[in-house]
C-alpha cells in the first residue's frame, strides 16, 4: 500500500470536499457558554486549594476574582453570538434546554449583575427567557 497515492486523492481543488466551521453555529455557542461556566465551578474550589498550598501568602479573594472575571468574559464571548431575535436560533435555543444551561445562565446573569453590565444580562434573560417559555 503506497500511502502517497491514499493522500494524492484529496486534493485541494476537489469540489467535493465541504470544510464546515461549526465554531460560528449556536449549538456550540451555547455549548462552549455552559461548559466553561460548569467546569469552572467544578474546578474552582480545586484550583484554588492548588494555588493556596503552592504559596501560602496568595490572596485566595484576588485568586478567585480573576478566575471569574477571565471565564464569565469568556463564557460571554460565546453566547453573545447568539441571536434570540433569528427564528433559526431561537428553534436552536428551545432545543438546547437543560437546568445545566439554565444553572450556567443565572450563574452569568448574577455575575454580570453584580458587574452592572445590564446590557449583557439582558441579551442572556432573553435567550433564557426563550428556554423557559418553550418548557412550561
Amino acid at each position: 500500500m503506497d500511502i502517497n497515492k491514499i493522500f494524492s486523492s484529496f486534493t485541494s481543488d476537489d469540489d467535493n470536499i465541504v470544510s464546515i466551521d461549526f465554531t460560528e453555529h449556536p449549538i456550540y455557542l451555547l455549548g462552549m457558554f455552559k461548559k466553561l461556566i460548569l467546569n469552572h465551578k467544578i474546578f474552582k474550589s480545586k484550583n484554588l486549594f492548588l494555588l493556596k498550598s503552592l504559596d501560602p501568602d496568595m490572596n485566595i479573594n484576588d485568586a478567585e476574582v480573576i478566575g471569574d472575571f477571565v471565564m464569565f468574559n469568556r463564557a460571554w464571548h460565546y453566547i453573545k453570538d447568539v441571536n434570540p431575535l433569528n427564528e433559526t436560533h431561537k428553534q436552536i435555543i428551545e432545543s438546547s434546554f437543560s437546568t445545566n444551561l439554565i444553572d450556567s445562565i443565572d450563574s452569568a446573569i448574577s455575575y454580570f449583575e453584580n458587574k452592572e453590565e445590564y446590557e449583557k444580562c439582558a441579551h442572556i434573560f432573553n435567550i433564557k427567557k426563550i428556554l423557559i417559555d418553550y418548557h412550561k
